[in-house]
């Protein structure tokens, strides 16, 4: 589902994923691009609600790098070599002391 979608909606548990400058915001630099993005990213953020029995599950994804082949398929331009190295989104430096604590991948897949 895309951030666009997910405005209304709610979940017990909620995925954010790929959470990288080169997404999110993206190319696109204008002050009214960077805004509606942080407004996406926000509704997106504020999906997870917990249930009685259910306590609510949210996690974000980011990555260091990806491999070109991805990075070409989600449009993030890339040279030849094995992989493409990426930035965090800006917006996850807006959740100061509220951000969900980092895990590795492989930590949390177990």
């Amino acid at each position: 589902m895309s951030l666009q979608a997910s405005k209304g909606l709610s979940a017990k548990f909620v995925i954010v994923c790929s959470q990288v400058e080169e997404l999110i915001p993206g190319n696109d630099f204008s002050e009214s691009n960077i805004q509606e993005q942080r407004r996406l990213f926000y509704v997106a953020i504020t999906r997870c609600k917990a249930a009685e029995e259910f306590p609510g599950r949210f996690l974000i994804s980011s990555f260091l790098e990806l491999l070109v082949q991805a990075a070409r398929r989600m449009g993030i331009p890339s040279k030849d070599g094995a992989s493409r190295r990426v930035s965090a989104s800006r917006y996850l430096a807006d959740l100061g002391q509220n951000a969900p604590a980092a895990v590795r991948g492989e930590t949390l897949l177990g």
